[in-house]
């Protein structure tokens, strides 16, 4: 359990990182490209303790894997484009739904109750979205909100992510952490060079303009936000639950702002602040604020 505690603040942190980095990378790759560079170097890190497993893979397992790391594909593919259209601050806000996505979705699923306080929550969570769209509309404000276009991909990249952390708990259960974590970069790797030759037609890439700045971003999000964020993830998730997992998204506003804000010159304001607390307490009632009652009511018994 501590394991996956310290693992989950490293995921939180590296989460707050990405967003920045790719906003750097994509001016000079374009974003489908920069993600497909990008899990390649974490595929050739990996590739060694794959190779390790020593595992007979059948067709089944072939498939099983393949179609449950596409909700990962979607998750960096959506965004790697968004983060062009939106701020890493509002990025990383929108990702903390993420445990309230997973709530529903395993509420569906699993017909867990949906009590009073849930459903407050989820107000709350949906008035801070609506806000954040509704800001991103007037156009004074993109500096600060990003565009609806950035930030309605950037919510399929988050339900997508959702997704992918209620399926690996299956794949946590019949594989290892480095096999599925393996198995998700290749996938995404075979689904976006399907991708590639139509984006290459839209944005052309220029090798001229590829400096330092774009061979960082590929190594950095290569190693430390895919290799070790997303193993990470895994091992959080084989060590936990989906559930607990999904709270590491609550760091990542708090890392993006502390890095963004004077490296990217993003804005935060008062709205910004308003529709972000509104997100976190909404969430934070949805998925927790029942577990901490219960356990002070023991306490206090």
């Amino acid at each position: 359990m501590r394991i996956g505690l310290l693992g989950l603040f490293v995921i939180g942190m590296l989460g707050g990182f990405t967003p920045v980095m790719i906003k750097l990378g994509v001016g000079e790759f374009p974003p489908l490209l920069l993600t497909t560079l990008r899990f390649v170097v974490a595929s050739i890190i990996f590739l060694p303790f794959f190779i390790k497993q020593q595992k007979h893979f059948t067709h089944n397992d072939v498939w099983f894997l393949f179609t449950r790391s596409l909700f990962f594909a979607g998750n960096v593919g959506f965004f790697s484009i968004a983060i062009q259209y939106t701020t890493t601050i509002v990025s990383q806000i929108l990702y903390t739904l993420v445990p309230v996505i997973v709530l529903i979705t395993s509420t569906i699923f699993l017909k867990e109750k949906i009590t009073g306080s849930k459903v407050i929550g989820l107000i709350i969570a949906t008035i801070g979205v609506i806000v954040l769209l509704q800001q991103s509309i007037v156009k004074t404000e993109i500096v600060t909100f990003g565009t609806p276009f950035g930030n309605m991909l950037n919510l399929c990249a988050v339900i997508s992510w959702s997704l992918y952390i209620i399926v690996s708990k299956d794949l946590t259960k019949k594989y290892n952490p480095v096999i599925t974590t393996f198995s998700s970069f290749v996938t995404t790797i075979l689904v976006l060079l399907l991708l590639l030759p139509i984006e290459n037609m839209i944005r052309p890439i220029e090798i001229g303009d590829v400096g330092v700045v774009g061979i960082g971003s590929i190594l950095g999000l290569g190693i430390f936000s895919s290799a070790v964020m997303f193993f990470l993830t895994q091992v959080v998730v084989k060590k936990t639950s989906p559930f607990i997992a999904s709270f590491s998204q609550y760091l990542g506003p708090f890392a993006s702002a502390f890095i963004s804000i004077p490296l990217l010159g993003e804005k935060p304001t008062s709205a910004l602040f308003f529709a972000g607390m509104c997100i976190i307490f909404g969430v934070f009632i949805v998925t927790s604020y029942e577990h901490i009652r219960k356990h002070i009511q023991s306490m206090l018994q």
